[in-house]
């Protein structure tokens, strides 16, 4: 038994094909082209909401750290701690404590790390320094400089120490060290998560070493820094890990002379997120818009059909010898016109058949 052959495709179902194919395609093109702008979109605006929250960090953060420094710069230049009138030292360190909100206490320290009087705002007295704060005034700088002690002594993530040389460094060898608070640093930084849940803020050492982290960072992750060549000390960073992060980094002025910098970073499919969910409220349109153009398709291509149709069932009629009504003519168009033809066909045959008879 021979198999039989598939019917071939009509016109009518072909020119449906064709139509279907050729709305799809085109919703398809629209659907790529829409969502590779919407994309391009939302990685701008998040690098712009990254960075905008990165320089607001580094504004916030240096700024207050910056007022405690000066504080202890400002009480280095009173005549006092180059004295030794212990009274008057003690009510400089006083109002030098009271003076920097950031301030945890102030100590004024010989060249040789010995202690000559300090102020603390809590009750513990401090009866000595951390030993990278002590190794940093034998070298006797000349200049303001910080220190970041994250000794097992130091407790937590580590203590901030500010050291100024008394006096501009020329009267005495002494040194007044101060104590900064960075307790208020974590709470700046959760602050960024809570505002957009999806970024995640850090501090980094100079060795690129988180010290400060907000809610949602890696727990262990390798951070790669890449600096952007137009603008020293700020560029991108990428977290790689148990979860991918990128975003932006710049460097905190303060506190000078420890390579602090602020990091802003959220997920690396973040971008698609939000395209989804930018993409997302639009499908139902979307959708009622291809079926609509689907349904216009099938009614032009049954517009153009119809009258194909209603012409072979004449075409037979007149194969035949039997009577043919003449076919409607509408829009003289090219189905019109061939419809026109037919009739003209038809009467002349009409016509040979009444002098035939």
């Amino acid at each position: 038994m021979r198999a039989r052959k598939p019917r071939p495709l009509t016109l009518t179902n072909r020119l449906l094909l064709l139509a279907a194919v050729i709305v799809l395609v085109t919703a398809l093109m629209i659907a790529v082209t829409t969502a590779a702008g919407v994309y391009d979109m939302a990685v701008r605006q998040e690098a712009s909401r990254q960075a905008a929250y990165r320089d607001m960090l580094v504004a916030e953060l240096s700024g207050r750290l910056s007022a405690a420094q000066r504080a202890v710069r400002a009480g280095a230049d009173a005549p006092a701690v180059t004295g030794d009138d212990v009274a008057a030292i003690g009510r400089t360190l006083s109002q030098i404590e009271g003076d920097g909100a950031q301030l945890a206490g102030v100590a004024l320290v010989d060249s040789d790390g010995r202690t000559v009087a300090s102020r603390w705002a809590d009750d513990t007295t401090r009866m000595s320094l951390p030993g990278g704060v002590l190794t940093r005034i034998a070298e006797t700088p000349s200049a303001p400089t910080s220190v970041w002690d994250h000794s097992e002594e130091s407790g937590g993530p580590g203590t901030l120490w500010t050291i100024v040389p008394a006096g501009g460094g020329e009267l005495t060898a002494r040194y007044l060290v101060g104590l900064i608070r960075t307790d208020f640093i974590a709470a700046s930084l959760a602050g960024v998560s809570r505002s957009v849940g999806s970024s995640t803020a850090l501090i980094f050492d100079e060795q690129g070493k988180p010290l400060f982290t907000g809610s949602g960072a890696p727990e262990e992750a390798t951070y790669t820094f890449v600096e952007d060549a137009a603008a020293r000390g700020t560029g991108r960073v990428r977290a790689e890990g148990e979860r991918g992060l990128v975003g932006y980094y710049a460097a905190m002025p303060a506190p000078a002379g420890i390579g602090w910098r602020v990091g802003v970073l959220e997920p690396t499919e973040q971008a698609w997120r939000d395209t989804w969910a930018a993409l997302r409220t639009g499908l139902l349109g979307w959708a009622a818009a291809l079926v609509v153009a689907l349904v216009v398709s099938v009614a032009v291509v049954g517009k153009v059909t119809r009258p194909l149709r209603q012409l072979e069932i004449r075409a037979r009629a007149l194969a035949s010898g039997d009577p043919v009504e003449q076919a409607t003519v509408g829009e003289l168009d090219e189905v019109g016109r061939l419809l026109d033809a037919f009739n003209s066909v038809a009467r002349r045959v009409d016509r040979l058949g009444d002098i035939a008879e």
